[in-house]
């Protein structure tokens, strides 16, 4: 099924506001078992709207638009559509007695140019708006099924769900196999090093797709099979990628955590210095997360150490406050303080500055105390400063799930 999207708008083309409704249509798409192979922006220019439309029907079974529906002459999705279309609009008495009742209902004049909204082309079907005025508006054109939605996202996307969506289903055809989409979350690799894993699958199988995505730090890797014999693929994937991969589920990084901790029965604290409380904020971010996490510390100076967590300042004279040995002490001691199962500790030079040939920026070590010991990394990462302390901070969380 060949899907396509037309957004529709003056402020999505200079800058006013981001084209949020582009991503929410594609991702609602996208999970339904489909794809949009094309989306394009255009302004409220109906000669140009009406070229555009012409455009991006041709060939296509569904077109969804965005934009343009309301009361106002900047408002022109609908006559545009009738224009292509060949078709006049007329009045739609349930739309208009729908809007006169809203206005009633809150006591309030219904301006007459509301009435304009009432106007549909012939034969079309109104799609009713739960959260507005702008009613959406289906209709067939030749082979090419459309649907006029608002741009406002808190009524578009009602109309997604209840409406597009499940026409999207009803009207499958028989012979388009159902889509299987694996989704493996992984961290602490590049995407060209995950590529490098999988090139071993290249020339792909007919019917399997592979995408990535990179929301910082993570890697996510998108594998889309339609046939049942590509199975092999996703297997594949999640064996290459074990050792980054931390789930093919829906769950955040945090959460992944977060219920390791539950399923271990293990309480954590951190100390942090370097990562500045993104190991702390990462785990907090999840709620209920205080059943796992007892208690977390940034201890910037090299004086809150020693004073906060009980860090010999000899040893730090001696090693440094960004070596192994203070990563381990401040593990410890956090571990110790609070009685918890598991202490983590982070210490590095983030940078711009304070690097050195010996330790330069991107330095950072990790520590992980547990009863059975102490463990320490030395970590080399890349980046601006904030990317550092996250490339860290994700780091040392996915030490601890996988420590053995």
């Amino acid at each position: 099924m060949t899907i396509r999207l037309l957004c529709i708008g003056d402020e999505l083309l200079d800058g006013r506001i981001a084209n949020t409704n582009q991503q929410t249509i594609t991702q609602a798409v996208w999970d339904a078992g489909y794809t949009v192979d094309q989306a394009v922006s255009i302004g409220d220019n109906q000669k140009a709207l009406v070229l555009a439309m012409r455009a991006i029907g041709t060939g296509a079974d569904v077109v969804i638009c965005t934009g343009g529906l309301g009361p106002t002459d900047d408002d022109r999705t609908v006559q545009g559509f009738a224009q292509m279309a060949a078709l006049p609009l007329v009045r739609d008495g349930a739309t208009e007695a729908d809007l006169r009742a809203f206005y009633a209902k809150r006591n309030r004049t219904m301006p007459v140019s509301n009435l304009k909204q009432a106007d549909i082309p012939q034969g079309a079907t109104p799609i009713p708006n739960p959260n507005g005025t702008a009613v959406g508006i289906q209709h067939t054109v030749g082979i090419t099924e459309w649907f006029l939605l608002p741009g406002v996202p808190r009524e578009m996307q009602p109309m997604m769900e209840t409406w597009v969506l499940p026409w999207l289903h009803a009207h499958r055809r028989q012979h388009q196999h159902h889509r299987v989409i694996t989704t493996v979350k992984c961290v602490g690799v590049g995407e060209s090093d995950i590529a490098d894993r999988l090139a071993s699958l290249y020339p792909l199988p007919e019917g399997v797709t592979i995408r990535y995505q990179v929301p910082f730090p993570e890697v996510h890797v998108h594998c889309c099979t339609t046939t049942p014999e590509a199975e092999a693929v996703h297997t594949h994937i999640q064996t290459a990628l074990a050792d980054c991969a931390y789930t093919t589920a829906a769950e955040t990084f945090g959460e992944t955590v977060v219920q390791h901790l539950r399923d271990q029965h293990a309480t954590v604290a951190i100390a942090e210095s370097c990562t500045g409380g993104r190991v702390s904020q990462i785990l907090t971010a999840v709620p209920g997360s205080s059943s796992v996490v007892l208690a977390g510390v940034v201890a910037y100076s090299n004086a809150s150490k020693v004073s906060i967590l009980g860090v010999d300042k000899a040893l730090i004279d001696a090693h440094g406050a960004v070596s192994s040995a203070v990563a381990a002490a401040m593990a410890e001691a956090i571990r110790n303080q609070t009685g918890a199962t598991i202490g983590l500790a982070t210490t590095g030079i983030a940078g711009p500055d304070g690097g050195t040939e010996e330790k330069p920026v991107g330095t950072v070590y990790s520590a992980i105390a547990t009863k059975s010991g102490t463990h320490t990394e030395r970590l080399q990462l890349s980046g601006q400063r904030d990317q550092i302390q996250c490339r860290a901070a994700v780091a040392v969380l996915h030490r601890m799930v996988t420590f053995k």
